[in-house]
Parts: C-alpha cells; structure tokens; sequence
C-alpha cells in the first residue's frame, strides 16, 4: 500500500504530489461513521506529463446551469490557455467527448438522463486517457468507491469545490507550470 500523503494545495505542491505518487481511495481521511473526509480523493495522472503550459480540453458535464457557468468561468479564469466546454446532459456530454475529445471530464453523478458513474464507463471505453474527475454533493464512501471504481481519476465534493477543484485537475493534469 501507498502511503498517505497530503492534498497539494499549491502548484509547487502538486508538483511534489505528483513526483511522490498520489494516495489511493483506501488512505483518504473519514469522518465519523466511516464516511469519507469531504475533500479531494485522486489517483492516476494524464500520461503525457510536460513543462510549461499547454492547452488542455476540459469539460464540465452539469445539469444545474448556474453551478455549470460558475465552473466555466472559474476555471476559465484558473486555466487560462485551456479550452473548457460544458454539457448539460449525458448524451451531450457522449457528444462532446466524441467531438472534442477531452483530457479532462468534470462529471456530477445525478443527471436529468443518465447516472454520471455509468456515463463514465461510457467516457473511458472511448477516451481511456481522459481523466474524470467527479464533483458532486454526495460524499459518502460508497459514492466514491463506485465513482473510482468505473474509472474516474478524482472525486471532488461540491461543497470543498473551489478550494479543492484545481488541486485535482493539476495533480491529474501533471501541469507544471
């Protein structure tokens, strides 16, 4: 087993995050009752680690429009040189992955048409290198095991989302700069 090790916070620390490995699921902290610490659960990097800035496709898959926008701009504002693209529904988002191919997919679990974790099988079978990172207001256990378990990379509850969200998309992005 890996050893635990802290959320990086900064990009200097995910640099050292992502030098050192990053915990699994197993190591994540938990509240009383078992649940798990309501913060970010990540493992597995982008396989094309790199220096300096590089334009990465993002996309936000959200049902909720003022939660999605909010996300957009966030991270447009953050990731500056990247492009970020935005579904409301699980079909749109099949339709952008094939279309735009993306190497990172924010994911919320409950969709209008589809459960974001089988959507996620979904994702992988097409874009294996894509990495999803969930976000959701669900933070029990078993939604984060299921959610890691269909191949997501990361899991972000809302409620942490702008303190913890671009340490995730950097520690699985390997953004070095």
């Amino acid at each position: 087993m890996t050893a635990m090790r802290p959320i990086p916070r900064t990009r200097s620390d995910c640099r050292v995050f992502l030098t050192y490995g990053i915990a699994a699921l197993a190591h994540a902290p938990r509240q009383a009752g078992g649940r798990v610490e309501p913060a970010v659960a990540v493992h597995g990097g982008l396989s094309r680690a790199h220096e300096g800035p590089r334009s990465v496709t993002l996309l936000i898959v959200e049902d909720q429009e003022t939660m999605r926008k909010t996300l957009h701009r966030f991270l447009q504002s953050a990731f500056p040189e990247w492009t970020v693209l935005e579904a409301a529904t699980g079909a749109d988002a099949l339709a952008a992955c094939a279309a735009h191919r993306p190497e990172v997919v924010l994911m919320d679990i409950m969709l209008p048409d589809a459960d974001g974790i089988a959507l996620t099988v979904q994702v992988k079978a097409t874009l294996p290198e894509a990495r999803v990172i969930f976000v959701s207001y669900l933070g029990g256990e078993t939604h984060v095991a299921r959610a890691l378990a269909a191949g997501g990379s990361a899991y972000v509850t809302k409620d942490r989302l702008f303190s913890d969200l671009v340490p995730a998309i950097l520690a699985l992005a390997g953004s070095r700069g």
